[in-house]
């Protein structure tokens, strides 16, 4: 079912949806755009957001999962882009597992730190092999984004 609405707060639509499809419903919710090619990228968005929400997801809304879902059909192409950090990660989970942390806590190496239980310069020598091993620089946003996706992704 496509529901396109105007003035409609979308959680309450969520909600009557869910409440009409049943335990199996699944809803994808896209950005508030106007006008009739508005509507079909809103369209777009709320099947982009259900194509990479968690199975156990009722709702899923495209502002939560843009980056997912905006990567999810280029996934060929990017390819290369992170065989070498899901390599690495394979190879040296104690390394990639610092790394979401240290994204986590806002590229804060005390804060990392701190999430992990270890010293702060363990995060540093850690991250630095990473980088060094990956080529993928944790500390800048574009390293760091390669990472985690090519980690989680």
């Amino acid at each position: 079912m496509v529901a396109i609405t105007q003035r409609v707060d979308p959680a309450d639509l969520v909600t009557r949806v869910i409440s009409l499809g049943g335990d199996d419903a699944r809803v994808g919710v896209g950005l508030d755009r106007s006008g009739l090619a508005g509507a079909e990228m809103s369209i777009a968005d709320a099947e982009r957001a259900l194509a990479v929400a968690a199975p156990s997801s009722r709702a899923t809304s495209f502002e939560d999962v843009w980056l997912q879902a905006s990567l999810a059909d280029s996934r060929e192409r990017l390819h290369p882009l992170f065989a070498e950090v899901r390599r690495v990660a394979g190879r040296q989970p104690l390394l990639a597992e610092t790394v979401i942390p240290f994204a986590d806590a806002g590229s804060s190496l005390a804060h990392a730190a701190t999430a992990l239980g270890i010293h702060p310069n363990t995060v540093a020598y850690r991250l630095g092999q990473w980088h060094k091993l990956s080529g993928a620089d944790p500390r800048t946003f574009a390293g760091l984004l390669r990472s985690v996706v090519g980690i989680t992704g």
